[in-house]
This record gives structure tokens, sequence and C-alpha cells, in this order.
């Protein structure tokens, strides 16, 4: 049979004083804890909150599209003269650029109007090629198509340590130095070429760009405000196409990241 004796804890004042002390100590903590992730909830969602003026662009009339093309496969060389593409990525090149002028004929892209390509052996190669496959620019009269597409080689747009990515790579270490040199040139690059359409320009356009994965990686995140330290998170194949959209109130979507719908299942390589 149970004992009626009542528990000595409730017998004892000192005891029982002990004991609701206790229980109000732990409320007290747990309102504290409440209260600090409240308060780390509402700093987080701040520094969630588009900002509408990331560009400082003002008076743009049209939608500025940007296509991100990471170039074909290399070869590992101790210089850039030395990583050329292979003969798949001179492959994987060859249906991109077919791809790309498919999609700018059709009309799913705007005309490409402005052609930024990467200095370096393997991205420059990887434009040539494209640029053979693209001809020249959709739409317009055809006495001016030419005109249309300005193309220029950019340093800016060379790939490199862009920043120190979160979480880290367990293996690949480069200096503060070189992370700090590299993340000043792109994000030059990045607010010279990722922005609003200038009131200059009054229809929808496309701005090409042939460059490296980490690049795009970079500029895609920063496009969308969301922590660039990501980067390494993503991932882009050889030679595939990335969308974004920028509206004239500064609003940005992705309609595509590393996309290689258009390769045949043995020509998708990442290296």
């Amino acid at each position: 049979a149970k004992s009626n004796t009542p528990s000595p804890l409730w017998t004892d004042p000192d005891m029982a004083a002990q004991f609701r002390l206790r229980r109000v100590l732990a409320h007290v903590a747990a309102a504290v804890v409440t209260a600090r992730g409240v308060a780390v909830g509402c700093a987080e969602a701040a520094k969630s909150e588009w900002n509408p003026s990331w560009d400082g662009a003002v008076g743009a009339r049209t939608k500025h599209h940007l296509v991100l093309v990471r170039h074909g496969q290399y070869v590992y060389g101790k210089t850039d003269k030395e990583r050329k593409l292979t003969e798949l990525g001179r492959e994987q090149a060859r249906e991109t650029g077919k791809r790309l002028a498919d999609l700018e004929a059709k009309g799913v892209i705007p005309p490409i109007k402005y052609i930024l390509y990467s200095t370096m052996t393997r991205a420059t190669e990887t434009y040539e090629i494209i640029s053979e496959e693209l001809g020249p620019c959709q739409g317009g009269p055809s006495a001016e198509k030419d005109k249309l597409r300005d193309i220029k080689p950019s340093d800016l747009i060379r790939e490199g340590p862009v920043c120190k990515p979160v979480p880290p790579h367990p293996t690949w270490n480069p200096t503060p130095e070189e992370f700090k040199k590299a993340n000043d040139r792109v994000e030059k690059g990045f607010k010279e070429i990722i922005k609003r359409a200038p009131p200059s320009e009054d229809t929808e356009y496309t701005t090409l760009l042939v460059c490296h994965g980490n690049v795009i990686r970079y500029f895609a995140l920063k496009a969308l405000q969301l922590p660039p330290e990501r980067w390494l998170s993503l991932a882009v194949y050889n030679a595939s196409i990335t969308f974004l959209k920028v509206n004239p109130d500064g609003g940005v979507s992705c309609r595509g990241l590393g996309d290689v719908g258009h390769f045949s299942p043995d020509k998708i390589t990442y290296g």
C-alpha cells in the first residue's frame, strides 16, 4: 500500500523555499533565452530585408538580362596559357553557343547586346567558339545587327579566390592577401556589370558573360542579396548557363543556375 506520509520536501520550509526559488530562476533563465532568440531573429530578419537601392541606379526603363557562362573543360597546367580547352571542352562551348543562339532567335532571351569575356585562356577560347555560333545579333534591322553587339575582354571577371568561403574548404586555403586582392577585383566587376539598365536603354536586352565558376557563383549570390561567402556551397558545370534578370525597380531573379540541359550526360563535366 502507498504511504500517506507527505514528502519531506513539502514539510521542510527551507527545502520548499529553495525549490520555489529554483523554479523562479528557471523561468527567468528561459525568458532570457527566449528574448535573446527573438532579438537575434529580429536582427537576422533585418539583415534579410531587400535593399531596392543595392546598385545605386536611377531612371531604369527596362529589364536587364544577364547570361553567365562558365568556360568549357580544360587541361590543367602550370600557366594560364597551358590551361586550354580539351576537345570535349570545345564541344561543350559549341553546344552552348548553339543553345544561346536558339534562345535568342526564339525570343526566350532578349537580344545579346553586350558580351564580356574573361581574359584567361580557357574563357577566351570558350567565348570565341560561342561567338561563331551566335553570329549577328538577333533582332533589329539586318543592316544594324553587327552594331548591336558590344564585345570586350575583361580582367575583372578572371578566376580567383573571390572571398573566403563559409564553411571553409578543408584543403584549399589561399592567404588573406590573396582573398582580398581577388575580392576587390570581382567586387568592382559586380558593380560595373550586375546592375539595372541605364536610362539610355529603352528595350529589354541581354549581357553575356563568359567567365568562371567562382565568379558566377559569387555574382549570383550577391545579386540575390544572399551571403556571398556561401559561394562554395554552389556548383556550376563546365559551359553551363546561369540566367539573371534585373528589373527596373531593382528586383532580381535567377531563372537558372548552372544549366546543362542542352548536353547529353556524357558531356557533363565539372573540372
